[in-house]
């Protein structure tokens, strides 16, 4: 399903008729791309600039610095998209002396179309320390450190920690006891770095933290704060109280209810509503306040940073199960308001924040009880995490699956054998070292229907933190194949390193082909699927 991936935007699959397996809008048709530019030098300034596109398929795009790692100083618009299109791109000052380099990528979903864009962006020759520039929409800004694990991006001066962006957090009360924190907790025993924290003592009632953020796009609607904290009971009743403000004098109560799990070490959230008319404006400021309402002799830790989100996904705009040419489709809109955060926030402590730590944290709905088969999977916002992973212990790591049972809906449908196109979107994640998940995805067939899979091996082509479309072909598929997603385990990694998540949204399966039907619909042909009659 289409939902808010930060500047991302995804593109929908289903508003027009069926893409064929190679991306094209004509299954007959190779899927092409060229573009206009292949090398550009960037001055250290940055600068904007535009990529024109001809392609006669949809087509994604991808950036990596010369490691091959995702890099942040380049942002496409959009990053997806049909056909013959411009790819806007945004290239950042070079911090450095030094040239950098980067690789931009636009290929089909099919992948038999591609184009790279290399990009090198000369080093400033005079370094000017960067102007606090404010935040787009979702909000997101983090504790980073550097290789001493001393604050990197953020200073701080009496009871204020200010950000090289600009968001400030500072504490009232007459105590100048701010300092940073790394590590901030005692679990788990290796490498707890990324547990992080701005710590203040002696909270008398009636003080509050203040998270002051400029703003460089407008803010209105019904948003979510996520912010990690520790030490303050803060999920006690009636604990702290929350308002936000567009001036920092006049205050507006939160009306939710602070979320959490068990563990106060954990991530919280809180919804509120800015509503569309005292919305803050483009270059304005946030301010979110939260009073203790009775005196803490505790250190309080505001930990890890902060996030604001819209409080729930978007719908899908999937074509719908039927009788025909659609098998299967689920753009997880039973999860729209899941708990856990959007996967390209760096979350740091909660790799999962999740319903428990159970089979499963993601309840089949009714209406698919007899189409998916879930083990370990978790709903996020308008979409599906498959696998758990728990910083904390490294004790709850576990490789979940997601099974599609296709012939359960071939049987429905009254089809004995057809050959079927799977599109869906799928994702990695940057765990809190800032490493991407071990998730080398497989679409994989059952080994005793005859159905086989082709592009199943999906492998390391997950991309952290970014939706991306991939197509896989199944051929001869019967009343007895299921289609499992899945990754298998890596040998030799460190316990804080299994990490093997993956997400799945806007799954969609469609009849492509040597379609077969015998006798009458809705069971397949003459007699009951569960008479002994064997449709493989």
């Amino acid at each position: 399903m289409r939902r808010f991936l930060g500047i991302l935007t995804a593109i929908s699959i289903a508003t027009s008729a069926f893409v064929a397996c190679d991306g094209s809008d004509d299954k007959d048709q190779k899927a092409t791309l060229t573009v206009d530019k292949t090398e550009l030098t960037i001055p250290g300034a940055g600068c904007d600039t535009v990529i024109n596109v001809s392609s006669n398929s949809y087509w994604d795009v991808s950036i990596t610095d010369s490691d091959g790692l995702m890099t942040t100083w380049i942002t496409a618009s959009p990053t997806s998209g049909r056909e013959n299109s411009a790819v806007s791109l945004t290239i950042a000052q070079n911090p450095e002396t030094t040239e950098r380099t980067a690789i931009v990528t636009i290929s089909t979903a099919s992948g038999e179309g591609s184009a790279e864009i290399r990009i090198t962006q000369e080093g400033s020759s005079v370094i000017v320390p960067p102007t606090p520039s404010g935040y787009s929409f979702p909000v997101c800004e983090m504790l980073q450190i550097d290789d001493n694990h001393n604050l990197s991006n953020a200073t701080i001066s009496g009871n204020t920690c200010t950000f090289t962006d600009g968001l400030k957090i500072s504490r009232s009360g007459e105590d100048a006891s701010m300092a940073f924190l790394c590590p901030a907790h005692t679990s788990p025993k290796d490498n707890p770095w990324f547990q992080r924290a701005v710590t203040a003592a002696n909270w008398a009632a009636g003080d509050y933290w203040l998270v002051t953020i400029p703003m460089k796009s407008e803010l209105y609607g019904d948003l979510r704060f996520y912010f990690g904290s520790r030490k303050d009971g803060i999920t006690s009743a009636g604990g702290w109280t929350f308002e936000w403000s567009k001036d920092g004098t006049n205050w507006n109560a939160f009306q939710g209810a602070i979320t959490a799990s068990a563990s106060d070490a954990m991530w919280k959230y809180i919804d509120f509503s800015i509503p569309e008319s005292g919305k803050i404006e483009a270059g304005g400021t946030l301010y979110i306040k939260f009073t203790i309402t009775a005196a803490s002799t505790s250190i309080l830790y505001f930990s890890h940073g902060i996030c604001i989100t819209k409080s729930s996904a978007e719908q899908s705009s999937l074509e719908a199960m039927n009788s025909t040419d659609v098998v299967f489709s689920n753009g997880f809109d039973d999860i729209l308001s899941a708990n856990a955060s959007y996967i390209e926030l760096p979350i740091g402590f909660m790799r999962s924040w999740t319903t428990g730590y159970g089979a499963s944290g993601y309840a089949v709905p009714d209406g698919y009880s007899k189409y998916e088969t879930v083990s370990y999977c978790f709903g996020r916002p308008g979409y599906l995490q498959v696998g758990y992973a728990d910083e904390s212990l490294f004790s709850r790591d576990k490789i979940g699956s997601f099974t599609i049972n296709i012939g359960e809906r071939l049987k429905e449908m009254g089809y004995t054998k057809a050959d079927l196109s799977l599109t869906f979107k799928g994702a990695s994640i940057t765990d809190a070292y800032g490493n991407k998940s071990h998730a080398n995805l497989t679409v994989s067939a059952d080994g005793t229907s005859g159905a086989t899979v082709t592009n199943g091996e999906i492998g390391d082509n997950l991309e952290a933190c970014v939706f991306k479309t991939f197509t896989v072909t199944i051929k001869n598929a019967t009343q007895a194949t299921t289609l499992t997603f899945s990754t298998p385990e890596t040998e030799g990694l460190e316990a804080y390193q299994k990490d093997y998540r993956f997400f799945l949204d806007d799954i969609v399966v469609k009849i492509s082909g040597n379609a077969e039907k015998n006798g009458n619909e809705g069971n397949g042909g003459i007699g009951g699927y569960d008479e002994g009659n064997d449709w493989k």
